[in-house]
């Protein structure tokens, strides 16, 4: 295609030279010249709508194939969706089981069964308490979610207290190996 507009513009360039020589006066010269050129740029005109028609035929072909994998992503992605609250739901159901039953523990030949203590973590119930304590605040950061959790936690690990407004979860979940 470049090829074919260096080519187009080289003839427009011939073309605006044989109108200066026209003017000058040569035209029997010029004649034979002319239809050369005329010839050529109806060559360049053909391969130039003959390139075109390729490069739609192309840029259709791949707005169609984008549509059709669009259509397999959401496809897919409506599938994992299901597929992963089926699974979490199945999950759910065993953690209940396990609980209700009081084990903690159970080993199959395929599978081994574990409920464990998740790493504890810092909820905050009220932030106006905290905002008056500046040490547990991230530095250069006041807005209300730059709350150093991390050394409420060891404030917790260490004293097993924590400053007002805030609480230490540490929930139980299923783990199966």
């Amino acid at each position: 295609m470049n090829e074919i507009i260096f080519e187009y513009m080289h003839l427009l360039d011939i073309m605006l030279c044989m109108e200066a020589e026209l003017e000058d006066g040569d035209q029997e010269e010029l004649s034979g010249e002319i239809r050369l050129f005329f010839d050529k740029l109806n060559e360049v005109e053909g391969d130039f709508s003959a390139k075109a028609e390729r490069y739609a035929a192309v840029i259709m072909a791949a707005k169609s194939d984008i549509e059709a994998i669009e259509a397999e992503v959401k496809r897919l992605e409506a599938r994992k969706k299901r597929i992963n609250t089926l699974r979490e739901t199945l999950k759910t159901n065993l953690h209940y089981a396990f609980e209700q039953t009081g084990k903690t523990a159970l080993s199959t030949p395929l599978y081994s069964f574990r409920i464990q203590k998740n790493p504890p973590s810092v909820k905050v119930d009220d932030v106006q308490a905290l905002k008056p304590l500046a040490e547990y605040w991230k530095p250069y950061k006041f807005s209300d979610d730059n709350i150093n959790k991390k050394l409420i936690l060891d404030l917790w690990r260490d004293t097993g207290e924590v400053p007002a407004g805030c609480h230490v979860e540490q929930k139980l979940s299923l783990r199966i190996k």
